[in-house]
């Protein structure tokens, strides 16, 4: 059985290439090359949204030519979003912006704007797209938000990328190809900008160089495809050192703790990615940072997911050592396997009666204008952060699964009986469907870009879940949720055409695992 993060590889969500020129801390420096982000960055998004504007039809193009003296120009150059334009532009006000619906938004031309015309207003105008509609003032992964200091900070970096963020969203939804190309040089001047903030300030100033990495990282889950999303690993990756670097005490107090409560969270997404054990899952970083707050429910089943890509990491070394004759090694690494996956699946058993007790289990509703979609019915939440949890719940199911299956496959292929790491009558098909019925509620447009980011990744493991099983329909049904924009995978939930019989026969040979 390909393992997910074989198969993440293959879906170009991690490569080689992108793990070895990640961002990484050198003695206590984020390493961010500027021309490698650039390369990663900015050309792609060019490519996409400004192929005639710019003349970029092909990648040799982009390491060449015109866009090589325009990344230079980007490098050089004092970043102003406002130059260039003929006519002043008018933003959308804080209160316009927090209260009005998205499809009751009026036209930017009438928009009303008192005070000035700020930056802040064009990162407001982000977070009204972002997050969802209904309060979430409960929610610790969010929190982070409320912290991020008015412009101008101590830190520039932070301004320039908080303004990356909004300029480019504003860019989007208005169609305006000079407002992107702004946001991505804005993007491009806060990499460059983190990079000497991190040269001034070795050790020290953990909370601001934080806040930049998330924010870097939050414009690369916004801006990156399903197919890039190496960027954002990076980012993760560069998160993840700055934690440790500061070490677990460091995150007690507010606000740097609710900053990393956020970071936890989007760690865990890209370590289970990685399928890299990971130092968070430790005993200190599970206590420590927890002295001054109460853990809620969702960082309790964290402390468990935390746990996975070591398992996943495990799994593979012991089917490795199993192809290759290890029979020794490998029944020692089996017995430790069997051992963790035990230990998750008891945990992850608790969590759900506590998930029962507390009313985070979702309600299905009939979904009856869905009848061509592979199920009658659809989950629905309280709220984003219940459907986060119990969509992490499912995906951390359906992972300890796959982590036990690539073992089991492992000795069936060498002739040896398969054995069972896990206890009977474990419904994981059940986990994934649970996973697709949520899909809906996810992708309502009241929950913001937020919403639709939280289903990606179960939706990944569902499909490879449904794969594994033969079930071609349910795994490409996961693969166009994903792939699609954000209103066309709103649409397939919510009335599009369902794939074609054919259709799903091209989809299972292309990817040469789907069986009929």
């Amino acid at each position: 059985m390909q393992g997910l993060g074989s198969w993440a590889r293959d879906m170009g969500w991690v490569s080689p290439q992108v793990i070895a020129r990640s961002g990484c801390l050198e003695d206590g420096i984020l390493a961010i090359h500027l021309p490698d982000a650039l390369d990663r960055c900015l050309p792609s998004a060019l490519r996409r949204d400004n192929n005639r504007a710019y003349g970029v039809t092909s990648a040799a193009e982009c390491r060449s030519g015109p866009c090589l003296r325009l990344l230079a120009r980007i490098v050089s150059a004092p970043v102003d979003v406002f130059r260039g334009y003929k006519q002043d532009l008018v933003f959308i006000s804080h209160n316009v912006a927090r209260q009005a619906s998205r499809s009751s938004l009026p036209s930017l031309s009438v928009c009303p704007s008192p005070g000035v015309h700020n930056r802040q207003n064009i990162f407001d105008y982000f977070l009204s797209q972002y997050l969802p509609e209904a309060p979430l003032n409960h929610s610790s992964s969010i929190k982070w938000f409320s912290h991020l200091p008015p412009r101008p900070s101590e830190c520039p970096a932070l301004d320039s990328s908080t303004n990356a963020l909004g300029v480019t969203m504003l860019g989007r939804k208005t169609g305006d190809h000079n407002l992107i190309y702004n946001g991505l040089k804005l993007y491009g001047d806060s990499l460059a900008t983190f990079r000497s903030w991190q040269v001034r300030h070795r050790t020290g100033r953990w909370h601001e160089s934080l806040l930049v990495a998330m924010v870097l990282q939050l414009f690369e889950a916004v801006e990156c495809t399903p197919h890039s999303a190496g960027n954002w690993l990076s980012h993760s990756k560069g998160i993840l050192v700055l934690l440790r670097a500061a070490g677990p005490t460091a995150w007690q107090k507010a606000p740097s703790h609710e900053c990393f409560l956020c970071c936890r969270v989007s760690s865990t997404v890209a370590t289970i990615l990685l399928e890299e054990p990971t130092f968070l899952a430790s005993d200190d970083w599970c206590q420590l940072p927890w002295a001054t707050f109460p853990k809620d429910d969702a960082h309790i089943l964290i402390d468990t997911l935390l746990r996975i890509p070591g398992l996943l990491f495990l799994s593979n070394n012991t089917a490795r050592k199993l192809r290759e004759g290890n029979k020794a090694g490998a029944a020692e690494d089996e017995q430790q396997l069997h051992r963790v996956c035990q230990d998750i699946d008891m945990a992850l058993c608790e969590w759900h009666d506590i998930a029962r007790k507390s009313g985070y289990l979702g309600k299905l509703r009939d979904f009856t204008d869905a009848h061509h979609l592979p199920f009658s019915d659809i989950m629905e939440f309280r709220d984003v952060m219940q459907a986060q949890m119990m969509l992490f719940y499912w995906t951390g199911r359906l992972l300890a699964h796959d982590a036990a299956q690539r073992v089991e496959q492992a000795r069936l292929a060498i002739g040896l009986e398969a054995r069972k790491l896990q206890c009977d009558g474990r419904t994981f098909g059940d986990a994934a469907d649970n996973i697709c019925r949520s899909v809906a509620y996810c992708q309502k447009e009241s929950n913001g870009m937020l919403g639709m980011q939280l289903s990606t990744l179960p939706l990944r493991t569902a499909e490879h879940f449904y794969q594994s099983t033969g079930e071609a329909e349910k795994a490409l049904w996961c693969r166009r949720c994903v792939l699609m924009k954000a209103k066309d995978s709103f649409l397939l939930v919510s009335g599009a055409p369902a794939p074609s019989r054919n259709d799903t026969r091209q989809h299972e040979v292309s990817q040469g695992r789907l069986v009929s």
